[in-house]
């Protein structure tokens, strides 16, 4: 999935994003990662779209896992070959439809626990 292809989505519902925008402590920076959620049901493909020290957008194909669950998330850094491991919570779940009429998720998720070494990789790497 590209850029443009996020951008082309009509969304179909956003509840609370006003709300939650104005609780962010950190400055998302735009990515296109490859992530996993590791959930209960199986591992769930995904891309994010953009990242902080404590939270990311993540576009999924399938229906996440309920609001507050708490789950794993991986996000790979290829270029530096490079996977943080994350455990996350949905704060939020945008809807989108696409323009094959298919639905795809975003996922507002908030960091629960991160390791201060994938940390100081993203400060580093990915959020300089």
């Amino acid at each position: 999935m590209t850029t443009n292809d996020h951008q082309n989505r009509r969304q179909l519902s956003s509840p609370g994003q006003k709300d939650q925008r104005k609780k962010r402590e950190y400055t998302r920076v735009e990515v296109s990662l490859p992530a996993h959620l590791g959930t209960a049901a199986g591992d769930v493909p995904g891309e994010v779209k953009n990242i902080s020290f404590d939270g990311a957008l993540v576009i999924v194909q399938e229906p996440p896992p309920l609001q507050g669950v708490v789950f794993d998330l991986t996000i790979e850094i290829p270029e530096h070959h490079y996977a943080l491991l994350t455990k996350a919570e949905i704060i939020r779940v945008d809807i989108y439809q696409n323009d094959d009429a298919t639905l795809s998720y975003g996922l507002g998720v908030r960091f629960v626990e991160i390791s201060a070494e994938d940390t100081e990789f993203l400060a580093r790497t990915v959020l300089r």
